[in-house]
């Protein structure tokens, strides 16, 4: 078997979601995964796409789910077309249901701030609730619908995926354990598996909760750890609801196919994956609560999923790997897996990473003729302070000394953060994050379409969290 490009290690929805675009786009790619594909977290999701339920406030995550989400069309239509899966998208709506006047107020900020943004978001009284999802119980206080939000069914949506790169020329193993690293200086030169040991340019860990394990084998850390959600799934003659309901205790999502998922518990119990009695009972007192229909119809099935939470604000990791060549990660995804994995996969894509002059990673290209870049260049200017050398010791001004990745929720490590139009190419974009950790200065400049700027703005910032790793 020759060499391929890219080895991605994990066949969830984001290592599934990696392999399509990177082989779609000529990279040849083996997808590596320990058990069957969709077999974890990815097959039994709720798969809302949620990128307003999530959106509690304005921020580059919130402009990548955004992003991400209206991907979803093209995609479902591709999948169906070239490999006959249809993976359930539905544009149908989320409902975001009020328990309290507390909640209501809550929600009704999330509501004037979003509506300012621009994003499509409807405030439902009471008795406009009750009309328009008859078959809800229970009191509420209102809701927030987010018709622009959706949902796909995870398992037709991850298995899709994979067969569309299998069809396009990856090679997909299952049942396949890697059990470690051989490296070379900065390189990993072979992965290590119980078939036996493959090579491979780059390397991308996409394994889930798995991934910390793997990057421990790599000397490095990844805030990665299982959070166990438990579910119900009905199957019902009728659809119950015309679009997935969120509260704060629980969530319905209704189905093209005719099942209606009931979620979900939260557990941080490590690697255990069993259902419980006590989570089945608080599953079921919330849905017959809730959708007091189904205090007649037994539930079908109980399932759990080990989510991969990614420590300590369940926003994922994305990038290359400080200290190794021909490492990259794509993991920590939390409850977002199945919303982000388009947006992921599109990433810069990472068998190009390379060690250039004093840049330490470089990540490009990205979809069609689009080029977005990442460089970290790391400075010897120790002992100046971030604002310093802003202002002085590199040479940009520090007009955004004020804002800061710690308050935008990326990472703990303070930035000033200088957006720009690059001087000889108006249409491109520049930001320059000027990140201390410990004595090191890093300059990391992002370049990319200015039309496509609020995009690529939140996947950069969510890829400066690896900067966590080496530190």
């Amino acid at each position: 078997m020759s060499k391929p490009d890219v080895l991605i290690i994990g066949g969830g929805v984001i290592g599934s979601a990696i392999a399509y675009e990177l082989q779609r786009e000529g990279a040849q790619v083996t997808l590596l995964e320990r058990t069957s594909i969709a077999s974890g977290a990815s097959g039994v999701s709720a798969a809302m796409l949620e990128a307003q339920l999530d959106a509690r406030e304005e921020g580059p995550f919130t402009e990548l789910a955004l992003a991400s989400r209206a991907l979803f069309p093209d995609l479902s239509q591709q999948l169906n077309e070239f490999t006959g899966i249809d993976i359930g998208y539905e544009a149908c709506g989320i409902l975001r249901l009020a328990t309290d006047d507390a909640e209501r107020r809550l929600l009704r900020d999330r509501l004037e701030w979003q509506q300012a943004r621009g994003l499509s978001a409807e405030w439902l009284e009471p008795d406009v609730v009750a009309l328009r999802f008859p078959a809800l119980g229970g009191r509420n206080t209102g809701a927030l619908f987010y018709k622009d939000d959706g949902q796909v069914i995870a398992s037709r949506f991850t298995t899709g995926l994979a067969e569309g790169a299998r069809q396009y020329g990856a090679v997909i193993r299952e049942g396949i354990q890697v059990t470690g690293f051989k490296t070379n200086g900065r390189r990993v030169t072979e992965v290590l598996t119980d078939q036996g040991a493959m090579s491979a340019g780059q390397v991308i860990l996409a394994a889930g909760p798995w991934s910390a394990g793997l990057a421990r084998r790599l000397n490095f850390s990844l805030p990665i750890e299982p959070v166990r959600g438990q579910m119900l799934i009905y199957k019902t003659v009728e659809r119950l609801l015309p679009a997935p309901v969120y509260t704060s205790e629980g969530y319905f999502t209704p189905k093209i196919d005719g099942t209606l998922l009931v979620g979900s518990t939260a557990e941080r119990v490590g690697f255990t994956c069993e259902t419980t009695p006590l989570g089945i009972e608080k599953l079921q007192s919330f849905a017959t609560k809730r959708l007091p229909i189904l205090i007649d119809i037994p539930y079908a099935a109980a399932v759990a999923g080990l989510r991969p939470g990614s420590l300590p604000d369940n926003l994922p990791a994305i990038g290359p790997v400080p200290d190794w060549d021909n490492v990259s990660v794509a993991a920590g995804h939390y409850r977002n897996g199945i919303l982000l994995a388009p947006i992921t996969a599109k990433l810069p894509l990472l068998w190009q990473v390379q060690e250039k002059n004093n840049v330490v990673g470089i990540l490009s290209p990205v979809t069609g003729n689009s080029h977005g870049a990442m460089g970290i260049l790391k400075s010897s200017k120790k002992g100046l302070s971030i604002q310093e050398a802003a202002s002085k010791g590199l040479g940009v001004s520090a007009r955004a000394a004020g804002w800061t990745l710690s308050h935008a929720r990326f990472g703990r490590l303070p930035a000033v953060k200088v957006v720009s139009s690059l001087k000889n190419d108006p249409s491109q974009k520049m930001v320059q994050y000027y990140v201390q950790a410990g004595d090191d200065l890093f300059l990391i400049q992002c370049v990319a379409p200015a039309s496509e700027w609020n995009a690529y703005s939140g996947l950069f910032a969510t890829m400066i969290r690896t900067f966590q790793f080496s530190n």
